[in-house]
């Protein structure tokens, strides 16, 4: 422990030396900023390494080093763990080497190369208290030493108490902090800002941990690599603003966003968004949802559905046929507007047709007017001139008439009429022809029927315009998805559902399809001159340079496709993270391979190491996995079996003993084995709609011992200080307890049919140590694949007294 010895007196040496001397300085007011961070977290790592046979001590910053500031020992520096090529030595093993090479910044085509010898490690969170400042949550990696040693605070450890442990102890409820990732982890947030990566893997392989990393480099420009750089645009990427990260649920969104602010990212409601209440807004701010009288859809009641199947699978045949309707029906109102156009231009076209031969006559007339003399000669010129140049300009108009009224007579065949490059060319021509008849000198006391037919023509062709705004256009797809409804009716929808149909009633799942649809044709169309203020504006004001989506697996496949249409269409960062096993939502994806359908197409990494399970619950998530999969699992635990490790219990509840009794004395006996202190500890119950009642009975039981129990009805964040909480199972996930109890899961089982598998493995994969469930009937029959590993036994040692 000499080694341990060592860096625990130069980690608390130089944090204090940090606290003493350390004043903020820099000229710019971003760079401040990141000065007065560090005051509250000066650094997060330790490590030393040999480079060119010279020993050098470097502290690892979260995100900005300390400027203008030296430290207190010789041959210590600091480093950044986000710098794109230093920092990569956090994740290199003790007695490994790695080499650096850095293009030299005068002579870009001149490489040097460093060698780094790793000799060890820690990686720490910094605390302060009255007593000055300590290290806490030590991960030390040593040369010669298997596994990491974990000792929970370097003051304690020099005043000799506490020994070193092989796990940590789950006191906080959230996503457990990780401010350095592990060598397999370190190369995936690193990926090129541009990239479309997934990221999968079983629970506590640091999935979530990875997207949050990725987010915090790759949304600080003084981290990019030099041609990520040269691809985004500084000033936006400077702000810190141009991201967004989706989620499935309010629970997770609050944990996320807490998690988002240790990595100095500016974790607003804008930037950590709950999909489904963020789809529902933009529905409603470009108006194809009803609010009072403006809209045009209106969403069904809670539960209420239209369709006749109600999955993943569904909804993605609707979006695909709706999709392939779409441009039938933009080019079906193209070709409307242009039949009106050409009828309502044809009488005022045919007459100023003869107009225009009449001012090319009186043109020659004036030349022959003119008789010998100079000056009437000059005179006729000028005015032959400007009669011909008016002809011309009205035949040029003429003709672009006759040619746009031409375009409905194109056969349909297989090629689209309205497409972006001919709207574009149509606009751009009715632009130059408005601009030359506009302030045109007309002559009406020599041509007194030319101002009439010339205003009527120019009217026709400024309705065109407007009708062919790509506004204009946009604002049709609700009017085109419900005549695509009617003409499907059959098909998608329940018998009973014609009415709702007519009416405008629109189903949850519907809402994916238009929202994707609008996306699309916002990417095809949009132009500069699209105004801001516009429904497609609005949309397009919405698109991010990276979008994040954890849980990806509680999505659709239309509604990834819809996370990735917000994606920067110049960059097209998108970031996805999720395990299939953790699908709890019936219209979830159910294959990685569905997302090409959208259009969605990741370079996949697999995480195969759990950090967060004991071996023994790693089993039984791999059991669970293998049934529902049918393929062999690609993950293990981090750690070693031991005979230490409790073993997961099922309880049959009785009349004497109902599951909140044998519940409250197993989170007695939790606490005990845990020599007094309370770890996080999650009770899962069947529905929400239980959570209140159960609260109330395990707090009752609870009481005498002094342990708090709070409920969460609704998923809201419920803190981290000590107590027991109550969950409905959807509003686990991206939490992290030492122990999980499911109370009555065989009820959980009748209501969640066959999703039951899913449910267990969510809430198992929650838990550090501790596995129980009770039941009030039978262990659940689907169950029977895992059943094997719970014992039947009430205690998870020895009985209580």
């Amino acid at each position: 422990m000499e080694q341990i010895e060592k860096i625990a007196g130069l980690v608390l040496s130089e944090l204090n030396h940090f606290a003493e001397n350390f004043t903020p300085q820099a000229a710019i007011a971003q760079v401040w900023e990141t000065q007065l961070n560090l005051r509250d977290e000066p650094f997060i790592g330790y490590l030393e390494t040999i480079t060119d046979g010279e020993t050098e001590f470097l502290l690892i910053c979260r995100n900005y080093t300390p400027h203008l500031f030296a430290p207190l020992n010789p041959n210590v520096s600091f480093a950044s763990y986000l710098e794109p090529n230093v920092g990569r030595l956090m994740t290199v093993q003790p007695g490994q080497v790695l080499d650096i090479h850095v293009p030299d910044p005068h002579l870009p085509q001149v490489v040097h190369t460093t060698h780094y010898d790793i000799v060890s490690k820690d990686e720490f969170r910094p605390f302060q208290d009255a007593q000055g400042w300590d290290a806490k949550s030590n991960k030390f990696s040593l040369i010669g030493v298997a596994h990491p040693l974990f000792i929970e605070s370097l003051r304690d450890w020099q005043a000799g108490l506490g020994q070193p442990t092989t796990r940590r102890l789950a006191v906080r409820v959230q996503l457990p902090e990780q401010a350095i990732l592990d060598s397999f982890q370190d190369p995936i947030f690193r990926v090129a800002v541009n990239q479309t990566i997934l990221i999968t893997g079983a629970p506590g392989t640091g999935k979530t941990t990875v997207v949050l990393k990725r987010l915090a480099q790759k949304t600080k420009y003084e981290f990019l690599t030099d041609e990520e750089k040269r691809m985004v645009d500084r000033v936006a990427w400077r702000e810190n603003e141009n991201w967004v990260l989706f989620t499935p649920s309010d629970l997770l969104k609050g944990y996320l966003k807490e998690a988002l602010s240790k990595e100095r990212l500016p974790a607003t409601d804008s930037h950590v968004r709950v999909w489904s209440s963020y789809k529902s807004d933009l529905l409603r701010d470009i108006r194809f949802l009803r609010v009072g009288n403006n809209g045009f859809f209106t969403k069904t009641g809670p539960g209420i559905s239209l369709l006749k199947k109600h999955n993943s699978s569904e909804s993605l045949r609707l979006t695909k046929l709706f999709m392939e309707a779409l441009p039938v029906f933009i080019d079906d109102y193209f070709r409307e507007e242009v039949l009106k156009f050409a009828a309502g231009v044809r009488a005022p076209s045919a007459q100023l047709r003869t107009e225009t031969q009449n001012i090319l006559l009186k043109a020659l007339d004036s030349m022959s007017a003119a008789g010998g003399d100079v000056i009437q000669q000059r005179e006729a010129q000028r005015r032959v001139e400007a009669y011909r140049g008016l002809a011309t300009t009205l035949d040029r108009v003429l003709k672009f008439s006759e040619e746009t009224s031409a375009l409905a007579d194109r056969p349909r065949g297989d090629k689209r009429l309205c497409t972006p490059a001919i709207i574009a060319t149509i606009r751009q021509q009715i632009s130059g022809r408005l601009d030359e008849v506009t302030g045109l000198e007309l002559y009406p006391s020599v041509f007194p029927n030319l101002p009439t037919l010339t205003a009527s023509v120019r009217s026709e062709i400024a309705g065109l315009s407007e009708r062919f705004t790509f506004p204009q256009i946009f604002g049709k797809i609700p009017t085109f998805y419900q005549e695509f409804r009617k003409q499907h009716l059959e098909r998608f929808f329940k018998d009973d559902a014609t009415d709702e149909v007519s009416a405008r009633k629109i189903d949850a799942l519907e809402l994916d399809t238009l929202l994707f649809a609008a996306l699309e044709i916002v990417r095809e169309y949009h132009s500069e001159d699209t105004p801001a203020s516009s429904a497609p504006g609005r949309l397009w004001s919405e698109m991010r340079g990276m979008v994040a989506i954890d849980e990806a697996t509680d999505f659709s496949p239309v509604e990834i496709g819809c996370m990735q249409r917000l994606s920067s269409p110049s960059l097209g960062s998108l970031t996805l993270s999720g395990d299939l096993m953790q699908r709890l939502t019936p219209h979830g994806l159910s294959r990685w391979e569905d997302l090409a359908e959208v259009g969605v197409v990741a370079q996949k990494f697999l995480l195969e190491i759990s950090y967060r399970q004991t071996h023994r619950l790693l089993q039984v998530a791999n059991d669970l996995y293998r049934h529902v999969m049918n393929e062999e699992p690609a993950f293990r635990s981090a750690y070693e079996a031991t005979e230490s490790d409790p073993p997961p219990l099922h309880y049959k509840a009785t009349a004497a003993k109902p599951s909140a009794d044998w519940i409250a004395e197993r989170v007695v006996e939790i606490y005990e084995i845990n020599g007094g202190r309370l770890p996080t500890i999650g009770v899962l119950v069947p529905e929400v709609s239980q959570v209140a009642d159960f609260t109330t009975k395990l707090s009752d039981r609870l009481y005498t011992h002094t342990i708090e129990v709070e409920g969460s009805l609704t998923g809201q964040n419920l803190g981290d200080s000590a107590r027991v909480r109550v969950f409905a199972v959807e509003h686990i996930k991206g939490l992290e307890f030492e122990a999980v109890f499911y109370a009555d899961i065989d009820l959980m089982a009748e209501k969640t049919a066959n999703l039951i598998e899913r449910y267990l493995y969510v809430g198992l994969s929650r838990a550090r140590s501790f596995l129980g469930m009770t039941y009030t009937t039978q262990f659940p029959r689907r169950l029977d694949c895992v059943r094997e590993h719970f014992l039947d036994q009430e205690t998870f040692g020895t009985p209580l007294a």
